[in-house]
């Protein structure tokens, strides 16, 4: 069982990652050619912060409990925290059990009406876990899987990432680095939502899936980068027409006590428009 001390823990441990991946010439220090520490020193950051270095000591090695938010915030601003991570690192010193949305799991009638509304543009509902709770006819004939033919555990948008061969061509994910660089995002975009339910059995469990499918993610996961949810101009590989460049949009859905997010994918040319929509329209009357 978790203790009420472990969220500390956690806190020592991001600093302690982020600490070590500073480059000591970013804020002032010269690195010693004898050094044996990566980046900063505790003292360094200590220094930074003006606080002593046995405080600070105490906050990495999570001995510390009750840290204001003050002096976390000080030292982020040491560390060149970005907005993210500040935000990441306030949520891990505060207790899990705050969150009061809970992952949707299963898709409402109104939500399955909405996707069918928005065809012919692509587009998909997925939870906090990144399970996708249902698709438009649109995305499935964008990214050539039909999800609903696949058992349930592997609906799921990072479980695909890793495993299945035609999401991987959506993704267009045609070499190890690529691949590399999508998982390295994804486990960003999920720790960004893991901060605030460390204590939910089904994300840890997902967690622990996708380290053990891909050696990938579990280094990203491990590096503890913090990725927000973005609306992004990409390109990804249509199943009939090739590669479209599109534009992501996110809608974030809270009913009742249970959250979700709409993804909707626009074609940034009105010929691509036309494109989904002639490959629409003959699905249909086939």
């Amino acid at each position: 069982m978790k203790t009420s001390h472990d969220h500390w823990q956690l806190v020592g441990a991001f600093l302690r990652q982020k600490r070590e991946a500073m480059d000591p010439e970013q804020v002032g220090f010269v690195r010693s050619p004898r050094s044996r520490t990566p980046g900063l020193r505790r003292e360094d950051v200590a220094a930074l912060a003006q606080i002593s270095t046995v405080w600070y000591s105490k906050i990495e090695r999570g001995k510390a409990t009750g840290v204001s938010k003050s002096v976390l915030k000080t030292l982020a601003d040491a560390l060149k925290f970005t907005t993210q991570e500040l935000e990441y690192l306030l949520s891990l010193s505060e207790d899990p059990e705050s969150a009061t949305l809970d992952p949707c799991l299963i898709l409402s009638e109104q939500s399955q009406l909405l996707l069918k509304q928005v065809n012919p543009l692509p587009a998909l509902i997925m939870n906090d876990y990144f399970d996708i709770l249902g698709a438009n006819r649109a995305f499935i004939l964008f990214c050539g899987v039909e999800l609903s033919q696949l058992p349930v555990h592997e609906r799921n948008y990072i479980y695909l990432t890793i495993n299945n061969a035609k999401w991987q061509q959506y993704l267009q994910s045609d070499s190890e680095q690529a691949l590399a660089g999508h998982l390295q995002r994804m486990a960003g975009l999920l720790r960004s939502r893991w901060m605030t339910r460390r204590n939910d059995p089904i994300f840890s469990k997902r967690i622990e899936t996708f380290k053990q499918c891909s050696r990938d993610f579990s280094q990203a996961w491990e590096h503890q980068r913090v990725q927000p949810f973005e609306h992004l101009d990409y390109q990804r590989c249509h199943a009939h027409l090739g590669p479209i460049t599109l534009t992501k949009q996110v809608w974030w859905n809270h009913a009742d006590e249970s959250s979700a997010r709409f993804n909707v994918f626009y074609p940034q040319t009105s010929d691509d428009m036309q494109r989904l929509t002639d490959v629409f329209n003959n699905h249909l009357e086939e």
